[in-house]
């Protein structure tokens, strides 16, 4: 239920989307004598609960709809995704082929950000950055070297997430008992999301370095704006205009629909739940709650919807200058960046 706060969370930091003037003129995005202004006005001139308020309105009003209509609109919004994620994948190759900046260290294969000194492997890890960015907490020799290769891989695999879709929609699948629906499902979805994900990975690794500063934020902050996107950035590095704001709506699209199946997941767990009397405690009032969170209306189970909406809420906490705090932990560290070459 809190993955609904998270995702409208996620929309309300991705409408504040841009870049600072000093990260473009490193990168060389554009004439350095007149850096432009890459970023959405709207989206700083806003009160990020506004965002948080409409999107949740409309996560609630999709997930009233009949079954039928939800699940077309599901389709719909599947197809567009893959369609670009394989537009995403070709658009990288393309970038990375063009080789439309110079790179670091004067290398220029298409490799060149998993030659060295890149590397496959991250030589540290920073834990704390300042206000300016500067490192406060740097963990580095094997330690390091293990820390941001478990970080990187927890990221990876909690990522990897909706396999548990097929199963949940299950009884609502009209041709269950007739087809292999399910079995069908689960192996396509698994197909699509690893070879898709794994794919996106490889190729926008080509592009941008994992030293960029940019997904360094990414990682300490936990959310954060477009302009920590590793596919965003791919464009900005090779000075290509228009499609990073075209990407950061697409991911606002995206994080969207992920809230609205979300809500969907959630409010059928709790329905099925509701529909095992032995799991609620014996008196009148459990009884009463289990009986309306299992009644449903045109077999829409409302009374689940809105209990499980009621967790995105969560999501007025974008409203704060920071929602979320970097836990602080004992670590053998080093306390400057001194040898912190690649974070």
């Amino acid at each position: 239920m809190v993955i609904i706060a998270s995702e409208v969370l996620a929309v309300s930091q991705l409408w504040n989307f841009h870049f600072s003037t000093d990260y473009l003129k490193n990168v060389g995005y554009s004439d350095p004598d007149r850096i432009p202004s890459l970023g959405w006005q709207v989206g700083q001139d806003t009160n990020p609960g506004v965002w948080v308020f409409l999107w949740l309105i409309f996560i609630f009003i999709v997930n009233c709809l009949p079954v039928l209509w939800y699940g077309r609109l599901e389709y719909i919004f599947g197809c567009i995704k893959l369609f670009f994620l394989s537009g995403l994948i070709l658009f990288n190759l393309i970038v990375n082929s063009l080789q439309r900046i110079p790179h670091p260290n004067g290398i220029q294969d298409g490799a060149w950000t998993y030659d060295k000194p890149y590397g496959f492997a991250s030589k540290n890890i920073t834990v704390r950055v300042d206000g300016q960015g500067k490192d406060l907490v740097v963990v580095s020799g094997n330690a390091g070297v293990f820390l941001a290769m478990w970080t990187a891989m927890t990221t990876i695999v909690f990522s990897m997430i909706g396999f548990e879709t097929v199963s949940i929609t299950a009884p609502e699948c009209a041709p269950l008992r007739s087809t292999e629906a399910i079995k069908m499902g689960t192996r396509k979805i698994c197909i699509r999301v690893i070879t898709l994900y794994t794919l996106c990975a490889l190729v926008v690794g080509f592009n941008v370095p994992y030293t960029d500063p940019n997904l360094r934020d990414l990682a300490i902050n936990s959310i954060g704006q477009g302009q920590n996107s590793i596919f965003i950035l791919a464009a900005v590095r090779n000075n290509i205009h228009g499609w990073p704001g075209f990407f950061n709506g697409f991911f606002i699209f995206s994080a969207t629909t992920s809230g609205i199946n979300s809500l969907y997941l959630s409010s059928r767990i709790l329905h099925a739940l509701a529909s095992i009397r032995d799991v609620w405690p014996e008196n009148a009032i459990s009884q009463s709650i289990r009986g309306r969170l299992e009644r449903t209306t045109w077999g829409v189970p409302y009374g689940s919807i809105f209990i499980s909406w009621l967790f995105g809420l969560l999501a007025f906490l974008s409203t704060k200058q920071q929602p979320t705090i970097v836990s602080q932990f004992p670590l053998p560290v080093s306390s400057t960046s001194e040898n912190a070459d690649f974070p």
